[in-house]
């Protein structure tokens, strides 16, 4: 079935990242569809472009969410802020344009 490929993908994914061949476990978090993986390591190589386009793409709100974090980190506020509310996370966003303004 379906989900069961996905679970063993994941699994797979996270074994092949946990000896650090990240490009290959990128492509199995891909058959995975596992996008906040594929942001996460996106945004471990700094790849923000694509991070910003997997997110665009899968409309994933934990990635989205994990994207938001990503920019608040880097001071990139107004970025942060669209991502957190495409994540539904309207508080973060919130906070952060009070705190920012």
């Amino acid at each position: 079935s379906q989900a069961q490929d996905a679970k063993l993908y994941r699994w797979y994914a996270q074994y092949l990242e946990s000896k650090q061949q990240l490009d290959a476990a990128a492509n199995a978090y891909r058959k995975a569809e596992d996008w906040l993986s594929l942001v996460r390591i996106a945004c471990f190589y700094k790849d923000v472009e694509k991070a910003m386009q997997i997110c665009h793409e899968s409309g994933d709100k934990a990635a989205c969410y994990h994207l938001g974090r990503h920019f608040e980190q880097e001071g990139e506020i107004k970025k942060a802020i669209h991502y957190f509310a495409s994540a539904g996370r309207v508080q973060h966003a919130l906070r952060l344009a009070q705190q920012n303004n």
